[in-house]
């Protein structure tokens, strides 16, 4: 199975709030947008496939994943230098809102380049088309997945009651938010995707 987002995605959204936001509060719409944005194209993906044509799941994470139009598409919204320009202009107008976001989106980036082998992004478009194929999966269990899920669950888990115990309204409302949506993914996953993995 390639870069289904699960588990990883909501996680993406507790570090980016712990990070960027550093558990304050006012900035936490831009963190979350920022935090969901890398992944949008993965999901849209999921819904077209999935929803509209029925593409079996094991098609669209062996196959349809890796079609080059919806690799552009994953591929653009996790550019480093497209989101270092984004950032700068933003930076440069100031417009703190979009600084915050395409910040947001470059920690969520530099989370997938160190956890994604054979699912990598090409994360240097439109410099390179150069994928770093890094020794980690958040999922894969060829390459410590089931060790990196635990510490992400743990990170989750342990960042979501900082952030509930240290944070404001707003953001111990997401902590919160973010954990049921978790328990979701999770419930999914082993419902749709565990089966898939089986030999």
């Amino acid at each position: 199975m390639a870069d289904a987002p699960g588990v990883n995605t909501p996680a993406h959204v507790v570090l980016n709030l712990l990070v960027v936001g550093r558990g304050r509060g006012e900035a936490w719409k831009p963190i979350l947008l920022g935090a969901l944005l890398p992944d949008l194209p993965i999901l849209l993906m999921y819904v077209v496939e999935r929803g509209l044509l029925g593409t079996p799941e094991v098609v669209i994470w062996q196959e349809r994943y890796f079609a080059e139009g919806w690799q552009l598409f994953v591929d653009l919204f996790n550019s480093l230098p497209l989101l270092f320009v984004a950032w700068a202009g933003a930076r440069f107008r100031g417009a703190v809102f979009l600084e915050i976001l395409f910040l947001s989106m470059a920690v969520h980036a530099g989370g997938d380049f160190l956890t994604h082998p054979d699912d990598a992004h090409r994360h240097f478009l439109p410099l390179s088309e150069w994928r770093f194929r890094s020794p980690l999966s958040y999922w894969d269990p060829a390459h410590h997945g089931r060790f990196f899920m635990v510490a992400e669950l743990a990170m989750l888990l342990l960042g979501s009651l900082w952030l509930v115990a240290r944070g404001d309204r707003a953001v111990r409302r997401l902590a919160v938010g973010t954990l049921a949506i978790s328990a979701l993914f999770v419930a999914f996953a082993l419902v749709v995707w565990a089966p898939l993995a089986e030999p």
